[in-house]
């Protein structure tokens, strides 16, 4: 400007190169956050919901899920990781059957890839009405997130369930034998409306794919024992409720793990750290610890969580070296009734919560499709 330079950029030097990625500069520096062709850019927005019911998976999930289903009379739509689920798909089903209309999105692949099962259950509800679309990576674009790993339903615009765990009888059991997982059916027609928006962003991509049934059959419902259930759900009123997406306002965890006062509970399926760093959520609690906060972490203790060099096991033993009083991690194995633990979530100041399907670790928050509610 007037023979002055405003602004310089150096290729690649200065900016985060790779396939599909969208180059922004804002607040004076580049790519603040991972951003690819198609990606959403929603803006935190908070309501207050005339009323929340929490759960908890395994003891109340199923029953509060399979209500909410019931009840919906004009439509219902789902984000969904993984569908295997024999006795919510048969609910969803009798829903289409009576004219509500259910609309489902699923990750395309999954790690590990779709299995038999999940194939039937989605072959069943397609029979039965239901549209059910695919996001996946085909072509030289990959898809706009590495993983739809998202848990939501809304229900005729007013119900709105987040939860952390997936449409499986280990998720969401009718047994009441399966994961801990936290839950929460809001009753507000804004939380309803910003996670319809949402969902039409997602469908509205060049990854989607209708869902073409195959040959697989519904798999048999599942024979598991009966589990000890502890805890049924609870309604509260006039609550504040913002929801977090990822990759767009998974910032807002980061924010309320550094506004904690006096306390903060932390149960996580697992903590990795960063490809060039230490997991920055984790050592937000550290720091809150070390300014006198009450800080307690519950991590699974499953084979797969626990059998590498760097997993829950080190990471529970490094957060306990730090010799605080305050300071505590503890592997979560053995307990009745509760396969494993996959919960996503956290309590601060025995005020805020987190309901989520963001795990703690580079992918989830920065890659992926995620969703929760603070």
């Amino acid at each position: 400007h007037n023979g002055v330079a405003v602004q310089s950029i150096s290729w690649p030097d200065d900016v985060e190169k790779g396939n599909g990625r969208v180059h922004r500069f804002e607040d004076g520096a580049w790519d603040l956050r991972v951003f690819k062709i198609g990606q959403s850019d929603f803006e935190p927005k908070t309501f207050t919901a005339d009323k929340v019911t929490l759960f908890v998976s395994p003891d109340c999930s199923h029953e509060v899920i399979t209500d909410v289903i019931k009840e919906a009379d004009d439509n219902i739509i789902i984000s969904m990781y993984e569908f295997t689920s024999v006795s919510l798909a048969e609910s969803l089903a009798d829903a289409e059957r009576r004219g509500t209309e259910v609309t489902i999105l699923m990750e395309g692949g999954p790690v590990g890839g779709m299995s038999k099962d999940e194939k039937g259950v989605l072959n069943y509800l397609s029979r039965a009405g239901v549209d059910i679309y695919t996001i996946e990576s085909e072509g030289k674009l990959p898809a706009r997130y590495r993983y739809l790993h998202t848990k939501y339903l809304v229900a005729d615009s007013m119900i709105t369930v987040v939860i952390s765990e997936n449409f499986k009888d280990s998720g969401v059991p009718e047994s009441g034998y399966g994961n801990r997982g936290w839950g929460a059916a809001v009753e507000d027609a804004g939380v309803a409306a910003y996670f319809r928006e949402v969902f039409d962003a997602d469908l509205a991509g060049y990854d989607i794919y209708c869902w073409t049934a195959g040959s697989e059959p519904l798999p048999e419902e599942s024979t598991e024992s009966e589990g000890i259930r502890l805890f049924k759900s609870k309604t509260i009123e006039n609550v504040k409720v913002t929801p977090v997406i990822s990759p767009d306002t998974s910032f807002l965890i980061g924010d309320a793990l550094a506004s904690a006062a006096s306390s903060i509970d932390i149960q996580q399926a697992y903590i990795s750290h960063y490809p060039d760093s230490e997991n920055p959520w984790l050592a937000a609690a550290v720091s809150a610890a070390e300014a006198g906060a009450e800080v307690r972490i519950q991590l699974d203790g499953m084979y797969y969580n626990t059998d590498s060099e760097a997993d829950n096991d080190e990471i529970a033993a490094d957060v306990n070296r730090k010799g605080l009083k305050n300071l505590q991690a503890k592997i979560l194995t053995d307990r009745d009734g509760i396969l494993k633990l996959h919960n996503k979530g956290f309590i601060i100041d025995d005020e805020l919560v987190l309901i989520s399907s963001i795990n703690w670790n580079y992918n989830s928050p920065t890659n992926n499709r995620e969703a929760g509610l603070l």
